[in-house]
């Protein structure tokens, strides 16, 4: 960050949807051609493959030492980042009523994690929460790819692209307030 110029990571060629390490020193990524979940150094060493084949791109790497990936499944998994270790399903989609779970935020209470619930069109997405200890999910509110702010607050955008934010009570895992548009 201190450089004004952006340099390519090598062995990330065909790469997609990066998210950093909560340290900062490692970035997962999709490979495209293989769909594998993998992690470089920022310093440049050669990638490691975490998971052959991951689904889509959208994942968060939690402060628990656990990378989060949306599954081929359509739902959320997990993988010890040290790519040791059984890949565990923490959210299962109702693929009768055609849902994916397409974004995945870690709370960094490590609690749960926030995702978007996808039926194919903007306008069925909904914000959702899993609780990871009684793996149970509720659904927050409309809209999608939520993120949790140390704010205290919920961004998610609205099926129509306006950014909201709510007031959210990471602990309780519920939304507190009103959502307005930013």
């Amino acid at each position: 960050l201190a450089q004004l110029h952006a340099s390519p990571i090598p062995g990330t060629e065909g790469g997609g949807g990066p998210f950093f390490s909560p340290d900062g020193q490692f970035i997962a990524f999709q490979h495209g051609p293989s769909r594998s979940l993998r992690v470089v150094s920022t310093a440049g060493t050669s990638p490691r493959t975490l998971v052959e084949v991951a689904g889509s791109a959208a994942g968060d790497w939690g402060t628990d030492g656990m990378v989060y990936f949306c599954s081929v499944g359509g739902g959320i998994s997990r993988i010890p980042d040290s790519g040791v270790g059984e890949v565990q399903v923490v959210t299962t989609p109702d693929t009768s009523q055609g849902e994916r779970h397409v974004t995945v935020d870690v709370l960094p209470n490590r609690k749960g994690a926030l995702f978007t619930i996808w039926r194919g069109e903007p306008s069925d997405a909904e914000i959702a929460v899993v609780d990871f200890e009684a793996g149970a999910v509720w659904v927050l509110d409309r809209g999608m790819d939520p993120h949790y702010l140390p704010s205290g607050h919920l961004l998610s955008v609205r099926e129509d692209g306006v950014l909201l934010a709510a007031p959210f009570d990471q602990d309780r895992m519920e939304v507190t307030g009103a959502a307005i548009p930013l």
